[in-house]
């Protein structure tokens, strides 16, 4: 783990943790513990882990991981509660980092369909009702350089805004 990676963290209202275990393949594993942790529940693993943060909702409906690392880049993947406790399901039809990677080339004059080479996209914080999402993106790919934009991400819509009044309500 590096030194600022953490290892562990609670969940804001449900009284479960998550921690982050090695496994044999040389790879971490993401896993949900409850106050009995005979009740523990693998969420993931990633090969990605030298960038790895988990971002808990409000309301613990919602999990984004943070994960990769300076040569996989740096993407976001999405974990909805399920109907029985600690079940999170990957949601793959969000897709976040493919949203604002589109709208920073376009902000960046970059041609539609391009993509960049190397993709830094983190979560930052969320709004009070779990909802949105404030995210950056830096990047590049050839001649095209995104210095570290911010946008906000609508987890229902899918749509990207700007105005930081959301998180604040």
């Amino acid at each position: 783990m590096h030194a600022q990676q953490p290892t562990e963290g609670w969940s804001n209202q449900a009284g479960w943790k998550y921690e982050v275990r090695e496994n044999p393949d040389g790879e971490k594993d993401l896993w949900l513990v409850p106050e009995d942790p005979s009740g523990a529940r693998k969420l993931t693993s990633t090969g990605g882990w030298g960038n790895l943060r988990v971002h808990i909702s409000p309301d613990d409906r919602t999990i984004l991981v943070e994960d990769g690392g300076a040569s996989l880049g740096i993407d976001l993947r999405v974990f909805k509660a399920g109907k029985a406790p600690l079940e999170f399901v990957e949601d793959e039809t969000v897709k976040i980092a493919d949203t604002v990677e589109a709208w920073a080339i376009a902000k960046a004059g970059g041609a539609a369909g391009d993509i960049l080479g190397h993709r830094y996209v983190k979560a930052h914080g969320w709004s009070a009702d779990g909802s949105k999402v404030l995210i950056s993106i830096a990047g590049s790919e050839g001649e095209l350089h995104i210095p570290g934009w911010f946008a906000i991400y609508d987890l229902a819509s899918g749509e990207l805004s700007f105005d930081l009044a959301v998180l604040n309500r």
